[in-house]
């Protein structure tokens, strides 16, 4: 299940009726689905957050620790992105001490990628 803000949430409590082995959401909704005991996380095992480095922004992170408070303690935590902020690794000291790392990257950048930007007028 894709539960994002700015969608029905009238149809996540429907779609949670029913039996779900997977949410996908942005924070926001997964906090608020939680807060209203609308989902039970209380035996979920496993918790990834892709783009972990903007989800453990200054921005986001307080609203990551509410969440992490309606999982088991016992839980698997996983962690994916391109970087890995300092303030990833101080989220990562607290609640996954004693993590594996995979690094992928040899390098900053990787060979063979170029990126390009388009200016586009706002409709």
């Amino acid at each position: 299940m894709v539960s994002t803000g700015g969608t029905s949430f009238k149809e996540d409590i429907y779609r949670l009726d029913r039996t779900v082995h997977v949410i996908v959401g942005t924070p926001g909704r997964i906090l608020d689905l939680a807060y209203k005991n609308i989902a039970d996380f209380t035996k979920t095992e496993i918790v990834v957050m892709d783009e972990a480095d903007k989800l453990l922004s200054i921005d986001f992170q307080p609203i990551i620790e509410k969440i992490l408070h309606y999982f088991p303690k016992e839980r698997q935590i996983m962690l994916f992105s391109a970087t890995f902020p300092i303030t990833v690794k101080g989220f990562k000291d607290k609640h996954i001490p004693e993590c594996k790392e995979v690094n992928l990257m040899e390098e900053l950048t990787l060979k063979g990628v170029t990126q390009y930007y388009v200016y586009l007028e706002e409709k």
